[in-house]
């Protein structure tokens, strides 16, 4: 496998499943069911746009000024969403994993997450990706602390799910019932139940929508659909207690984003639903996506 600008790709292959993995930020690169895209697709030639497929951790979403305090200790985080002033998606998108493993229906990648000063824990994280035909594709992401302090950690993935041209042309099921509101920096001010067009539990079409919100009020195992005018579609399903949804406008609105989070935006201060990870115990984050 070469290097490209997205580190090495490797390709699978499951009865109607076909999927795609990248090196450079455990990124799903492609993943297609009966030759249709089931997520928004980048080429390992190239940069992957959006942070689209990339693993999120050791926390998802944003915090604010890259500021937190752990512990009685204030820890300060570099900037990488200038716009916002604030410290995005975590460490590990744009580190090389590595294969460890690699068939026809299974990959494994691993990375080393190295101490820092604004995280001094180093982490030893693993993404695990099983293909089957009937199912579609499941997705383990996990992190061991390798340091000797509990660390402050969360998760998630960020695939751009496709049903149509647009993602206005598509209809959207969620089961959440409730919505972190936000101020101009994307932080969140408040948790309300969901209104109006944001409620999702009666599907309906996206439309112009503008949606960059974390939902939550999420019980036990949940799915999302996004379909188009034919029912085709994908679905996304998970356990995590929070939910964030993109309309992808920086990318000319293509798909949906579906980041399954183990906590909500900005919550290292908030410290809403933040895993205190001992040293050597290990965190895991399962989802699954099937085409409809």
């Amino acid at each position: 496998m070469s290097l490209h600008a997205s580190g090495r790709e490797f390709s699978c292959e499951v009865g109607d499943y076909t999927l795609s993995v990248v090196s450079v930020g455990g990124g799903i690169s492609s993943f297609k069911w009966r030759g249709r895209d089931l997520l928004f697709p980048h080429n390992v030639a190239e940069v992957a746009p959006g942070w689209s497929g990339k693993v999120l951790l050791p926390w998802p979403n944003r915090i604010a000024d890259g500021r937190y305090t752990w512990d009685g200790r204030e820890y300060l985080l570099p900037i990488n969403d200038r716009g916002t002033g604030t410290a995005l998606h975590g460490l590990a998108g744009w580190v090389p994993w590595e294969f460890v493993d690699a068939t026809a229906s299974h990959v494994v990648l691993e990375a080393f997450i190295a101490a820092q000063e604004g995280y001094p824990w180093p982490l030893s994280a693993r993404l695990d990706l099983h293909l089957d035909a009937e199912k579609g594709l499941s997705i383990d992401i996990s992190a061991k602390n390798l340091g000797d302090s509990p660390a402050p950690y969360g998760s998630s993935l960020h695939p751009y799910l496709l049903a149509a041209s647009s993602v206005d042309e598509c209809t959207l099921y969620s089961p959440a019932s409730t919505i972190v509101m936000t101020d101009q920096n994307l932080l969140p001010t408040g948790i309300e139940a969901v209104h109006g067009a944001y409620d999702f539990r009666t599907a309906h079409k996206i439309g112009d929508l503008f949606i960059d919100h974390c939902f939550g009020g999420l019980e036990g195992q949940w799915e999302v659909h996004l379909t188009n005018d034919e029912g085709q579609g994908v679905s996304l399903s998970s356990d995590t207690p929070w939910l964030q949804l993109h309309t992808a406008d920086a990318l000319g609105r293509p798909g949906l984003a579906v980041e399954p989070m183990t906590c909500p935006p900005d919550a290292f201060n908030s410290g809403i639903d933040v895993v205190s990870l001992a040293p050597g115990q290990r965190h895991r984050l399962s989802m699954s996506i099937r085409g409809l």
